[in-house]
């Protein structure tokens, strides 16, 4: 914080003498004009010295949160088992994603940028789902030096934010942060998913 220069006072009262002076409200002297001055000075102590001071002594309640909002633009992944095809995609429809017809699966990732230092709060994925089949959007980490990804948070419920316990802070000198999509156990045309929106919340 920048320590605001010492306070001088702008106004000076001109006191009036009785039987000679005439108050008016118009005029250089006039009430209106002193009451101006009044005014800009008031403004003058609270904008430049005494607001500052207030807003460096009360820390806030709750930091202020922001959502980072993404288009479900996943790429495909490889299968579990190590082998080197990848695992049933996502179809990727101007900006949603959705399981293909008749395909039982789907997986995929995406990278994610958040700023540096934000502690992240909670993932929320907005889609639709109908039929069998179980969904599951995680948001990871990964060391920079190539050790195994770690979840941070795991949405199984659309529409609906999944907090994070403690938050997770993020290093992008020590990690790179990205989403994972599988649907798995959907084998009916009937069983229809559509991922619109990933959000990310932060502060």
């Amino acid at each position: 914080m920048t320590i605001p220069p010492r306070y001088v006072p702008k106004f000076s009262h001109k006191d009036w003498i009785d039987n000679e002076d005439r108050v008016q409200a118009g005029g250089e002297e006039g009430i209106n004009i002193r009451f101006h001055k009044l005014e800009s000075e008031f403004r003058t102590l609270a904008d430049e010295h005494i607001n500052p001071l207030i807003r460096f002594v009360t820390p806030l309640a709750t930091p202020e949160e922001a959502f980072l909002s993404l288009v479900p633009v996943l790429i495909p992944t490889r299968t579990d088992s190590g082998q080197t095809q990848a695992a049933q995609p996502w179809l990727i429809s101007t900006d949603v994603a959705h399981k293909a017809a008749g395909q039982e699966q789907a997986h995929g990732l995406m990278n994610v940028i958040l700023p540096e230092g934000a502690e992240i709060t909670s993932l929320k994925v907005f889609g639709t789902k109908s039929g069998e089949g179980t969904l599951t959007v995680s948001l990871r980490h990964k060391d920079l030096t190539g050790s195994g990804a770690q979840d941070l948070v795991k949405v199984t419920a659309l529409n609906t934010p999944t907090s994070l316990d403690p938050p997770a802070r993020v290093s992008n000198a020590t990690h790179r942060y990205f989403l994972v999509a599988d649907l798995t156990g959907a084998p009916s045309d009937a069983d229809s998913v559509k991922l619109s929106c990933f959000q990310i919340a932060y502060r």
